[in-house]
Order: structure tokens, then sequence, then C-alpha cells
């Protein structure tokens, strides 16, 4: 049995799509999704006019993003210090909160 994971739904079709976890259609969903976050976090900072709460929306979704990139370039054998990272940028977090 194939480990298969959602990549959302087709707006035309309205079925779901489902690519192998782990493979290259979802390392480039991936991508494609964190440059389009990329490009929408940085038109706000460069317009400047968003406040602090506003900015401060972005942030869980720029380090989940950022996680999920990680995760695609890097190693097997390192994943588990990424994973470190994460759950030390998740307790910094929430102890902000």
């Amino acid at each position: 049995m194939t480990d298969l994971t959602s990549l959302g739904v087709d707006a035309m079709t309205g079925k779901s799509v489902l690519v192998q976890r782990g493979g290259a259609m979802e390392g480039a969903a991936t991508l494609q999704a964190a440059t389009a976050l990329h490009a929408v976090v940085d038109t706000i900072l460069e317009a400047g006019q968003a406040t602090d709460a506003e900015l401060a929306v972005f942030v869980p979704v720029l380090a989940d993003a950022l996680g999920n990139v990680l995760a695609l370039v890097t190693p097997v054998d390192e994943r588990a210090g990424v994973a470190a990272a994460v759950a030390m940028w998740d307790a910094m977090r929430s102890a902000q909160r």
C-alpha cells in the first residue's frame, strides 16, 4: 500500500489530489506554496503599512513553510536535527504567547 497525502481539492473537478508522501510532486507543491507565501509576505513588508499584529499572523505560517522546505532539502539522517530545531522554535513561540 502506498503512503499518499492530499494536496487539496481540484477546483474544477472537486476531486482530491493525492500524491506519494515525500515524492517529487509533494516536494514541488511544497516549494510552490512556499514561493507564493514568500511573495505575499514580501509584498506586505515592502508596503510597510502592516501592524505588528498583522505581521505576527504570518510567523507560524512562515515557520511551517520553512520547516517543510528544510525537510525537502535535508538528508534523512539530518532530519532529527531539523525536528529538534522546529521543537525549539515551537517552544519559543509558545512562551511568547
